[in-house]
């Protein structure tokens, strides 16, 4: 008889080496409870704990009168020792080409917070490998690059399908920040994009604004997808006439901001409140107030996302929280098992 205060333990993880081996044979249904029972000598209980914890880390499910299963949604059951983990970050350049005259230095720090977050969560045991490729470059260079070292790829930036798809052909586990593409399977760490530009749109229509503008990024990335798609949540609920003049879609940049806020206030009729895409783009919106002679935050209210530039434009936004999206991201890449799973973490709306 196994000592009853390890044998809940001990019988999680003869069942987990006997899933890796079912694994390998393409056989996904377990053995009945009873089989196990008299196996390892132990109670239906002790069993039953172990089977619960399998079902709450989402490597097995529970079918109603035909029993457990190895989820679909497991890709490996236990991961390669491997003290690399690599980071891909795809850019936005090739995105960022709308004709704009360059006027401002400015680099979104987002990355960097989450890069550095990881890397103290990892501690001593991992070795981290950032890479930066191109999407169209990606067959031909990574295989020399040193993500290829690593067994778990955490994607940053301007996700393709194409992407995850080639990644995971390569045989790599893989982990995806703001990715909401439906139609494929990987792991994923979002946060509430949709929900938190509904609530930011909702502050400015609690105060009575009803003129307010939307300045997009790229219409084919998911992420600012999700922000445009919570903006006219908003507005449609609330019953707030979406003038087309105000909806406008560029990329990421402060030069984006600054020309499409140039158009907006070139109308007959000028918005009262413009949401940006992120702060970044919100920076160029303000300059181009000011050289309309308007003053941003009074005449003209300016809202973004990143909690990264407020102190200097006073503008409301969103704070992901990226520590908070580093922590996530660091505990997935840490997993033994890697099941595509998603968690969606929760930002917070900064008003004045």
């Amino acid at each position: 008889m196994i000592n009853l205060i390890y044998a809940y333990r001990f019988v999680y993880n003869e069942i987990l080496k006997e899933l890796e081996e079912m694994e390998k044979t393409g056989k996904t249904e377990l053995l009945p409870e009873k089989h196990y029972c008299e196996k390892y000598d132990v109670s239906l209980t002790t069993v039953r704990r172990a089977l619960e914890q399998l079902y709450n880390e989402k490597i097995i499910i529970k079918i109603k009168g035909k029993g457990s299963f190895i989820s679909d949604k497991v890709r490996k059951l236990r991961c390669e020792d491997n003290r690399f983990i690599g980071v891909l970050m795809v850019p936005f350049d090739d995105v960022q080409n709308r004709g704009y005259e360059s006027k401002y230095k400015y680099r979104n720090p987002y990355a960097q917070k989450i890069y550095k977050t990881i890397f103290c969560e990892l501690g001593s045991d991992y070795d981290l490998l950032i890479d930066t490729i191109d999407n169209n470059e990606l067959e031909n260079r990574f295989p020399a690059s040193v993500l290829d070292k690593a067994e778990k790829i955490l994607i940053i930036g301007e996700t393709k399908k194409s992407t995850i798809e080639f990644l995971h052909k390569r045989g790599k586990c893989v982990v995806v920040y703001n990715y909401y593409e439906k139609g494929i399977s990987v792991a994923r760490v979002n946060n509430d994009e949709r929900e938190k530009y509904k609530q930011m749109t909702e502050y400015f229509i609690g105060l009575g604004y009803k003129k307010i503008a939307c300045i997009n990024g790229v219409n084919f990335h998911s992420e600012a997808l999700e922000r445009y798609m919570g903006f006219q949540d908003a507005m449609v609920v609330n019953d707030i006439y979406m003038d087309n003049n105000f909806i406008k879609w560029g990329d990421m940049t402060p030069e984006s901001g600054y020309y499409l806020t140039k158009e907006l206030m070139a109308l007959p009729e000028t918005p009262e409140v413009i949401i940006c895409v992120n702060d970044g783009v919100a920076m160029g919106a303000y300059d181009a107030i000011k050289e309309c002679g308007l003053q941003p935050g009074k005449d003209v209210l300016l809202a973004g996302h990143d909690n990264c530039e407020t102190d200097k434009l006073g503008i409301v936004t969103i704070d992901p929280d990226y520590l908070g999206v580093g922590k996530k991201l660091a505990e997935l890449l840490k997993r033994d098992t890697w099941i595509d799973d998603e968690f969606i973490h929760y930002g917070k709306l900064i008003t004045k």
